[in-house]
């Protein structure tokens, strides 16, 4: 196992549950997320934000990553779409989603400025 690997691993250990202050600026302090809206996380991994988030609110999640077996590894649920696809060219009409998510993410990314237009691209403007 490569050094790469080991802390890969451990990493993943540590993570798999997002950090409840996350989970609570998300739904209490910022009012992110409304019944029913089309929220977008890139970079998603293992969704386990959306797995989290889902025990909070009825919303539906597309969650992208370019890792296929992240997104494999991800319980099938009727409210989370998976996509493997890299963020600089996400394949969504304009103005999709409600919301957006791109945590712990955007450093890993080869041209984070054209996600982010991406990102805003498919954010509906309101």
């Amino acid at each position: 196992m490569s050094i790469y690997d080991f802390f890969e691993n451990i990493y993943y250990l540590i993570s798999r549950q997002p950090h409840p202050n996350l989970v609570d600026l998300i739904l209490k302090q910022w009012n992110l997320l409304k019944p029913k809206s089309r929220v977008i996380d890139i970079g998603a991994g293992e969704g386990n934000l959306a797995l989290e988030l889902l025990n909070h609110v009825d919303v539906h999640f597309e969650l992208c990553d370019i890792d296929r077996k992240k997104l494999s590894s991800i319980p099938l649920n009727p409210s989370i779409s998976v996509n493997v696809t890299d963020a600089k060219e996400l394949d969504f009409p304009d103005e999709s989603f409600d919301t957006a998510f791109c945590i712990n993410a955007l450093h890993h990314f080869e041209s984070p400025d054209l996600s982010i237009k991406e990102i805003i691209r498919v954010l509906k403007k309101n």
